[in-house]
């Protein structure tokens, strides 16, 4: 039986706020043999400090770019 593997595509966003910097780090994952996606954000400071993580599941190929705005604006209210 093979098991096939979906490998992540990772994004890496940098970013200033009120004069701080910051980057983000997405992966999107193929869920399995399904046409849904998940998530995974993480946010970091300047001196590589993880100040926020999200993960979002069974989404599809049109909500995930939605996740992304929400978990980036999520970060910085949960900060």
């Amino acid at each position: 039986m093979k098991t096939k593997t979906n490998k992540a595509s990772k994004i890496r966003v940098d970013f200033s706020k009120e004069g701080k910097d910051y980057y983000a780090v997405f992966a999107v994952t193929r869920e399995g043999e399904a046409t849904t996606y998940a998530l995974h954000a993480e946010v970091f400071n300047s001196k590589d400090k993880k100040i926020f993580e999200k993960d979002r599941f069974g989404l599809d190929y049109s909500q995930v770019e939605h996740a992304l705005t929400f978990v980036f604006h999520q970060a910085f209210v949960e900060e």
